[in-house]
């Protein structure tokens, strides 16, 4: 029985990336890590979790540390990574140093030297974000920061609706945008 709820924890770990790309048709993870129990949570360390779409990688995450409550409401994340592969949105990273996802909603927060950032050299970073599955949006009150090779903007408070490819900085906003390789001389 154990066996069994530390696999179904497991997925549920997974399961953050899903919500965050377009993995259907999904092979079941291959999973790497030690597993232990601590009172009535189940913790893996060194997790390193790949689900894969028509056999190439789709979801990747990595973490030092994962928690999943017993009563498997919440799964709680230290350093750790989320890789997205969508041929629709190309490869997206989810870097953070603490996150936790409830598992009924799939609501997901990331704290702490928050950092996404795709293949073309396009960032985010702030120190919170919060996931809002039902409203497929991204929030923070924080400061932010979003750049790129030709462009830099800086603000407080953010509002991204990535199915729609918007994000709205909420306030004291900042930009910077020049030709390409000449942001890289201006903000030095």
């Amino acid at each position: 029985m154990k066996t069994v709820l530390i696999l179904v924890a497991l997925l549920v770990s997974g399961s953050i990336l899903w919500y965050l790309s377009d993995a259907f048709d999904t092979v079941g993870p291959q999973f790497q890590g030690e597993i232990s129990i601590e009172g009535d949570d189940i913790v893996a360390l060194n997790v390193r979790m790949v689900e894969k779409k028509y056999n190439k990688p789709s979801l990747e995450l990595t973490a030092e540390r994962s928690v999943i409550s017993a009563d498997d409401t919440y799964t709680k994340m230290e350093n750790f990574t989320l890789v997205s592969h969508s041929e629709k949105a190309g490869e997206m990273i989810l870097s953070a140093e603490k996150g936790a996802m409830i598992n009924a909603t799939k609501n997901i927060s990331a704290s702490g030297n928050v950092l996404v950032r795709d293949k073309l050299g396009r960032a985010l970073s702030t120190d919170t974000l919060k996931w809002i599955n039902s409203e497929r949006r991204i929030v923070t009150d924080d400061d932010v920061r979003v750049y790129g090779t030709t462009f830099a903007i800086t603000g407080k408070g953010m509002v991204a609706y990535p199915d729609e490819e918007r994000v709205e900085i909420l306030k004291d906003v900042h930009a910077v945008f020049l030709e390409t390789g000449e942001l890289g001389k201006k903000l030095n």
